[in-house]
């Protein structure tokens, strides 16, 4: 206990003494790698994306592979042209790589977007949202592999955050139903899922929610949920919150937008959590 006071209180100084720092002025540089994939981005041609196309990634060594899903976001995405040229566009994208460089396109998870997210979604968001999947993740369950993800409208807190199951982590998947869901009257946002397992307490741990400022931690052993989530939280700024299991604690991390938090209040906070 007393190491942990010794750290917030050290932490809390730099904070204060941080807030006498000179203020930190951009000046503007060019992108020195080209930012242009577009000859790449056909629909059919997803084969060579390799790292192109990905957002919020899971990233996983799962037997000789490294495992990468991310969001449904695509460059000049059209599934008409899709569906002319027998793509089969999906859901989730997923990559594998034996050396974390070379990344091989594998396909998509879903072949489409669970029905019970979809109808969650859009009946409590006057028929918007729920088009792709947002924020994958994925770790291993016993002989088995869990795949977290979320469903939502754009700016709104009508959310859900499902499970599937499947043996292989290629697929398929099978859907388990919802973990958490969220609507207007929430103070959280059921996106951007992590977990972690602690091995000490056998205990699942998620971390979830963000752009409306909450990030919450739940024990979340079960499987389903029945209705909105009234979970309490911690109030950041955040994207996408990350999960790292160090010793005995957990460290939520994540990719901030514009934000009034300094960062030494974050780790305070992950500190104190």
């Amino acid at each position: 206990m007393g190491k942990l006071l010794c750290v917030v209180v050290m932490s809390a100084g730099i904070l204060f003494a941080g807030c006498n720092s000179p203020v930190f002025t951009p000046v503007a540089s060019p992108n020195p790698w080209q930012d242009d994939y577009s000859a790449l981005s056909s629909m059919d041609n997803y084969h060579s994306w390799g790292t192109y196309n990905v957002h919020d990634p899971s990233c996983c060594k799962l037997g000789d592979y490294y495992y990468m899903y991310s969001t449904d976001a695509i460059l000049g995405e059209n599934r008409k042209e899709a569906e002319e040229k027998n793509v089969p566009l999906g859901f989730i994208q997923v990559r594998r790589s034996k050396d974390l460089v070379k990344w091989e396109f594998i396909g998509w998870a879903f072949p489409e977007i669970p029905h019970e997210a979809v109808e969650w979604v859009r009946s409590h968001a006057d028929g918007k949202g729920a088009t792709n999947i947002w924020a994958p993740y994925i770790i291993p369950f016993g002989d088995k592999y869990r795949l977290y993800y979320c469903v939502s409208a754009f700016g709104l807190k009508t959310s859900y955050i499902g499970l599937a199951e499947s043996a292989s982590p290629e697929g398929p998947w099978m859907q388990r139903g919802c973990v958490v869901k969220t609507d207007a009257t929430s103070v959280m946002n059921a996106i951007d899922p992590s977990i972690i397992a602690d091995s000490a307490t056998g205990k699942w741990w998620m971390h979830y929610g963000s752009y409306f400022l909450s990030v919450p931690s739940v024990v979340s052993p079960a499987l389903f949920c029945s209705g909105p989530a009234s979970h309490n939280s911690s109030h950041f700024y955040g994207k996408t919150s990350f999960s790292a299991h160090q010793k005995s604690f957990s460290l939520p991390s994540y990719s901030c937008g514009i934000s009034s938090i300094p960062i030494t209040a974050r780790h305070i906070l992950a500190f104190t959590l």
